[in-house]
C-alpha cells in the first residue's frame, strides 16, 4: 500500500470475504478470513491477511 496515501479509514472483516459470490484469498499465502480492509484517500481498496500480505482489490469499494 502506497504509505504517502494512507488517509481513509480501516475496517476489520474477520469471516470470508465473498465478493460476487467467490471467497477471495490471499495470492501470498492462501489465507480467506481475518482481512483488514483500507479504504484510502483515492477511493482504492486494499486488503491485508493475517500474514502481513497485501493487495489492491480492484472492484472493492468502501460500502
Amino acid at each position: 500500500m502506497p504509505s504517502r496515501q494512507a488517509a481513509g479509514f480501516m475496517m476489520r472483516w474477520q469471516q470470508p470475504l465473498v465478493v460476487d459470490g467467490e471467497v477471495r484469498t490471499c495470492p501470498g499465502c492462501g489465507g480467506y478470513r481475518d482481512w483488514i480492509g483500507l479504504c484510502l484517500r483515492d477511493d482504492s481498496v486494499w486488503l491485508r491477511c493475517r500474514g502481513g500480505h497485501e493487495t489492491k482489490k480492484p472492484g472493492l469499494d468502501a460500502a
